[in-house]
């Protein structure tokens, strides 16, 4: 229960502008590899592949927050996917932005269930069910909206659901001589 109060209150703070972004400098694969480490329990009877280039541009961020962001979609993965399901995590840059992906291959949502999910309160039809309150895929959502990057979910050709955000590349300050 208070999970679920926990999650009202920060899509509460989100819509209010209650939330400062905190932005600094970091390495998307120290976030990955954070969120990871927390959900490990909640992921173990997952199979996780990350796939992250070793050459991925640092991003200007709120570090808790882009976390938070990864964590619900990984968290929904752990929920509405059965056992064994492959998640994988992976990231790649296009252009001025990181795009960071986590897709699993479990069945999938209906085409039609891919923008609905992302409104309060809205749980997709998937296997699995859950019991959550459906506003990890709001939070994430504006949460990149806060960050000037965009989410949105599609269906995976070989059955399953990526979920993709965006991240916006700024130029890393000179480092001084």
């Amino acid at each position: 229960m208070s999970e679920h109060v926990a999650k009202i209150l920060q899509m509460t703070r989100l819509e209010t502008g209650a939330i400062k972004v905190d932005r600094d400098w970091a390495a998307l694969n120290e976030i990955v590899g954070s969120v990871l480490a927390r959900l490990s329990e909640r992921l173990a009877e997952h199979r996780v592949i990350v796939e992250l280039p070793d050459d991925l541009p640092l991003v200007r961020v709120d570090a808790t927050l882009i976390e938070q962001a990864l964590a619900n979609l990984l968290e929904n993965c752990a929920k509405h996917t059965p056992r064994g399901t492959v998640v994988r995590v992976r990231a790649q840059q296009r252009g001025r932005e990181i795009i960071v992906t986590v897709e699993d291959y479990s069945g999938g949502l209906p085409d039609s269930e891919l923008e609905r999910v992302f409104a309060k309160f809205h749980h997709g039809l998937v296997e699995g069910g859950g019991t959550d309150v459906g506003l990890g895929l709001a939070i994430c959502r504006a949460i990149v909206r806060l960050h000037g990057g965009q989410a949105w979910g599609e269906r995976v050709p070989a059955g399953g659901t990526a979920f993709h955000f965006t991240l916006p590349l700024e130029d890393a300050p000179s480092v001084p001589l």
